[in-house]
């Protein structure tokens, strides 16, 4: 028997409640909630789970007992982004000290159909600040899950776990152990795909890039948010095209009217958990590339996260059916709560492995992503020159003279030193080496080592 997720029992119980304003019985509940539950006693201890969620009232005692809404649920029908599609845009939603977000002007650049017009629509009539997907009430759990533990960086472990949740979401079959054999020890499943190895090895690359490009910490972040993101169309071209590195065509991606409203109104969102959330619903959504958009999203939803150093989404035990459902519930029906719930429950979720993988976790090297690409360009020319250890020194003394201040260049070369020494065929492609490139050079400097 499949056993029902958590966020689907949650959504059918409220479902049933908001149809009976004036409180429901056990049994009402348990006829009309889709799908039914097992039994009478599985419902009470769901009841009760939201109860103490503080999301259902109970009043009367025994058989004489009846649920309703509490006050905050019942509240979020009247949440901004329920409003009839004609409220969207209205004078009220203007924020603070700010002007009134209007519709773009001019026809949209490219076809959008009935469902991506109203998700554009939705994001027109966002006022960063003061519209919130998210409640006071569900920024105060996530944070308080999210701060638990104490961060300074992001372990290769961690990294790790989130390319792999984030293709398996995709379809990809690898394991986890599969997953971590690749990615840190350059071993592949011989009865894998390529496609799935270039997609793993793509969401490393990606991560790597989107922790150097956000690496100066916020500080003093407190639950009211202050720390805000700047999303750049630099950082998610270049995280596309990382993600889409030999799955789809090279092409440069031209930034159009929608793409420059998202990367404004997201950089405007001060809490962290917010921010995530808008960037995972639009990004999702409203297709700005022509491929690898969701998988974006998912790397994307933690540059805030990391940035104010909170621990990251990993998407850990999101089924694929109901993640791939909850999206699909946005852009046909434009539902939003079901994703909401999701991201509350798989951040939770989420934080809750990583307090068991806490061990290893360290900042990004400084030093690493100053010199990001002459560390990249050292490291290919002596493997494309077939330099062995010997050489090694004299290589790096001179290749430093040209791309590396005096001071900085014993640093450098010890770098480069370890960074050859832990290249294998699963990292290559963080320095666009290729397979018998690698293995012409690999046999000289393990023949001289």
């Amino acid at each position: 028997m499949t056993r029902e997720n958590p966020i689907t029992r949650a959504q059918g119980i409220l479902a049933v409640l908001r149809n009976h304003p004036d409180g429901a019985s056990l049994e009402q509940i348990a006829s009309e909630m889709q799908p039914a539950p097992p039994n009478r006693r599985a419902l009470q201890r769901w009841l009760l789970d939201l109860i103490e969620q503080g999301r259902v009232v109970r009043t009367g005692k025994a058989r004489a007992s009846r649920y309703t809404l509490a006050a905050s649920t019942a509240a979020k029908r009247d949440h901004w982004a329920y409003a009839p599609e004609a409220e969207y845009i209205t004078p009220g939603r203007a924020k603070a000290g700010g002007a009134i977000r209007t519709p773009m002007s001019g026809p949209m650049s490219g076809p959008m159909n009935g469902p991506m017009a109203k998700l554009l629509k939705l994001m027109e009539a966002y006022n960063p600040n003061t519209s919130f997907y998210l409640d006071e009430s569900l920024r105060a759990q996530l944070y308080a899950a999210g701060t638990a533990h104490k961060i300074d960086g992001i372990s290769k472990r961690w990294q790790v776990e989130l390319a792999w949740n984030s293709c398996r979401l995709d379809g990809n079959t690898y394991s986890l152990p599969e997953a971590e054999a690749l990615l840190l020890n350059g071993r592949w499943a011989a009865e894998k795909s390529t496609y799935e190895v270039q997609m793993l090895l793509n969401h490393m690359e990606a991560i790597e890039f989107s922790l150097g490009s956000h690496i100066e910490p916020v500080k003093n972040l407190d639950n009211s948010g202050s720390g805000a993101s700047q999303f750049e169309a630099y950082t998610l071209l270049n995280l596309h095209a990382l993600l889409a590195n030999n799955l789809l065509p090279n092409r440069s991606q031209q930034m159009d009217e929608h793409f420059n409203l998202f990367l404004e109104t997201a950089s405007e969102i001060s809490d962290p958990f917010e921010q995530a959330f808008f960037v995972w619903l639009h990004l999702s959504h409203l297709q700005l590339f022509e491929g690898m958009n969701a998988p974006l999203a998912r790397l994307a939803v933690n540059i805030p996260l990391i940035h104010n150093r909170l621990q990251p989404f990993l998407f850990t035990d999101v089924p694929q059916n109901l993640y791939s459902q909850t999206l699909l519930n946005v852009y046909e029906a434009y539902q939003i709560e079901p994703l909401r719930e999701l991201f509350v429950w798989a951040y939770k979720r989420s934080c809750s492995k990583l307090s068991v993988m806490k061990s290893g976790v360290g900042l990004p090297d400084p030093f690493k992503i100053q010199y990001k690409q002459a560390i990249s360009s050292a490291v290919s020319d002596a493997v494309l020159g077939k330099i062995n250890s010997w050489e090694l020194a004299a290589f790096a003394q001179q290749f430093s003279i040209q791309y590396v201040v005096e001071s900085d260049r014993p640093q450098f070369a010890k770098v480069i030193t370890q960074e050859l020494a832990d290249l294998h065929i699963g990292n290559i492609a963080r320095f666009k080496l290729r397979p018998r490139e690698f293995e012409a050079w690999q046999s000289l400097w393990t023949k001289n080592s």
